[in-house]
């Protein structure tokens, strides 16, 4: 009649591989009481630099942000027609630019003053009348287009802005983690020295370990 039961596998380690089980594991203490073990490297320098270069980094990204959201608001007011696209502007810049007007108005009554002789005299209706014209063609050219300019510089310098303030914020993010990867770099490097002793126990340990394994199995029989 046929025996029966469950199989049963046994893994053991021979007697004569426990002298070297036993030395690693006496290294192990010793290592441990010397202060040896559970050890961790400290922060790299060049980590602890990166941590400020990314908390300057998220700081002026968001002040970039603001100024983005800022220049914004010019786009709007060319939309709604206010602030430097308002209809006020151009006499807020025309009394800007005032004493620039007054000079090249008397700069040209030189030419203009043949011209109203020949009309009659500086002080005829006619006279005046080219007089008035003339002045305020000058007044609403250079108004016209400085205010033109102001709002051409208003344009461009918010586009400016806006389109690159993700390059400049990227910018000082990733000078930030590059010298985070050296500082992490650093710190994996003095870890694996402040390890090296209890990794070589444990080397040797499974050495042992595996090299001397048997495995017996018992029961199940036919």
């Amino acid at each position: 009649m046929a025996g029966g039961g469950d199989k049963t596998t046994t893994t053991t380690i021979p007697p004569e591989f426990m002298p070297y089980l036993q030395k690693q594991i006496g290294k192990l203490e010793a290592l441990g009481d010397a202060g040896g073990v559970g050890n961790i490297a400290d922060m790299d320098p060049a980590m602890k630099e990166a941590l400020k270069l990314k908390e300057d980094a998220a700081a002026k990204a968001t002040d970039l942000t603001g100024k983005a959201e800022d220049a914004m608001s010019v786009y709007n007011d060319q939309k709604n027609q206010t602030g430097i696209f308002g209809a006020d502007q151009y006499g807020i810049v025309q009394e800007q630019i005032k004493d620039q007007i007054a000079r090249e108005q008397q700069g040209a009554m030189g030419g203009l003053r043949g011209e109203m002789s020949a009309a009659g005299g500086l002080t005829s209706a006619r006279g005046e009348m080219m007089r008035e014209g003339a002045m305020g063609n000058i007044a609403y050219d250079k108004t016209a287009g400085e205010l033109a300019r102001q709002r051409t510089d208003a344009l461009g310098g918010a586009g400016s802005i806006i389109s690159s303030t993700p390059g400049i914020a990227s910018g000082y993010a990733n000078a930030a983690d590059t010298l985070a990867d050296v500082g992490s770099y650093n710190m994996d490097y003095n870890q694996k020295v402040l390890d090296k002793d209890y990794d070589a126990i444990q080397k040797m340990f499974n050495i042992y370990g595996q090299t001397g394994k048997e495995s017996k199995t018992t029961g199940g029989g036919k």
